[in-house]
């Protein structure tokens, strides 16, 4: 039923935007995506925590990253550390192998970025959040030049 709904509201604009009364039928289609579109992320909240309700977790912190796409997915995640103190948090596989990440503190939040590698198709995989020392960057980075170890600024 809440399904059908938000795919009405999602759909209902299809008869076009900017047509008769203008600016009145635009607003009104706009309000119509806007709550076919809370419908529809109240949706999937819902059937992510059921999914994820159902993995067994060793640790306090965890992070389940899904793919939802039908081959396997190498990226980047972000997630709100805002509740942890400080700023030492590092992320690591359920193989206890760090990952590389970098924190971000922007508008008042605080979120890890993390690599993520060969999440199965259709599948998840889990990570921790842990207190430590993220691993220094191998990059330089100066006002006019940033350097690794394949380019040597000199």
């Amino acid at each position: 039923m809440k399904f059908d709904q938000g795919w009405y509201n999602a759909i209902y604009p299809d008869h076009g935007w900017g047509g008769k009364n203008g600016e009145i039928t635009d607003s009104i289609f706009r309000a119509s995506i806007e709550h076919g579109n809370e419908i529809g992320k109240e949706l999937l909240n819902s059937a992510l925590t059921s999914i994820a309700d159902k993995i067994e977790l060793k640790e306090d912190q965890n992070i389940i990253v899904f793919n939802d796409l039908s081959w396997d997915r190498d990226g980047y995640a972000k997630v709100d550390i805002s509740h942890l103190q400080g700023n030492d948090w590092i992320v690591e596989t359920m193989e206890d192998e760090q990952v590389p990440t970098q924190l971000i503190n922007s508008e008042g939040k605080k979120e890890l970025i993390f690599s993520i590698k060969n999440i199965p198709s259709i599948g998840y995989k889990t990570f921790n959040i842990k207190k430590g020392k993220r691993e220094k960057s191998a990059i330089k980075v100066g006002p006019n030049f940033c350097e690794n170890i394949f380019i040597q600024y000199n």
